[in-house]
């Protein structure tokens, strides 16, 4: 089995993605290349989906601060010593005077190394996707290249997000027929709009399920 095979069902992506934004920079570009060498359109889409810590400082003052006020003040000042002069200069910027104290404090107190470094970084991404999962920050208006759907995860699974896999698509012969082209563009069309489909009818199920529970549960309670 290969390490994709075990992502390739509802959620895994979500999962995959989690995986790789907490783990080093080592074990990233080592992952990656697995993946790439597995199949070059999960390759793609992770890289383009993946957070960082560069992507999460160039994002709103209002949505970094948002972040920031969850974490801790150790957590914010290793991270302050790990980022570049401009992300640094952003992060104090949203702080108030009480908290840039406590953190000019801890600074002069603790001197972290690398390993400290990425794990107080880690922190800052775990909590920025705990946000985008329960709804805080919406990526499709924060940063919607980063932003994906259940559709999007449905294509990659079924092989059908092309834009992502430069040898997805079948190589033209010489002797294959324009119409031949025609069918089987129209028939790869067709399967596209399908899926979609069925991805959103299988959401209102669940939605309509959801629904009957509660009032199951409203009808227990008067009972």
């Amino acid at each position: 089995m290969g390490m994709i095979d075990r992502y390739k069902k509802k959620g895994g992506f979500a999962q995959l993605l989690a995986l790789m934004e907490t783990s080093g920079k080592d074990k990233q570009d080592k992952f990656l290349k697995i993946i790439e060498d597995e199949n070059v359109t999960w390759a793609k889409a992770i890289k383009q989906k993946m957070l960082s810590i560069q992507r999460f400082f160039s994002w709103d003052d209002n949505t970094v601060a948002e972040v920031v006020g969850t974490l801790n003040d150790l957590t914010v000042a290793v991270v302050s010593i790990g980022v570049d002069e401009k992300q640094k200069e952003k992060l104090f910027k949203l702080m108030d005077h009480s908290r840039k104290r406590k953190i000019d404090f801890i600074l002069q107190e603790k001197k972290p190394n690398q390993s400290e470094s990425n794990s107080a970084f880690m922190q800052v991404l775990t909590e920025v996707r705990k946000m985008i999962n329960e709804g805080y920050i919406r990526l499709d208006k924060v940063d919607p290249e980063l932003h994906w759907d259940s559709v999007f995860e449905e294509k990659l699974i079924s092989g059908l997000l092309f834009d992502y896999d430069d040898g997805a698509q079948p190589a033209k012969s010489e002797a294959a027929s324009p119409v031949g082209e025609k069918v089987n563009t129209q028939e790869l069309e067709t399967l596209r709009r399908k899926v979609s489909q069925l991805t959103q009818e299988n959401d209102s199920l669940k939605q309509k399920l959801t629904q009957a529970e509660e009032k199951l549960d409203q009808i227990r309670k008067i009972a």
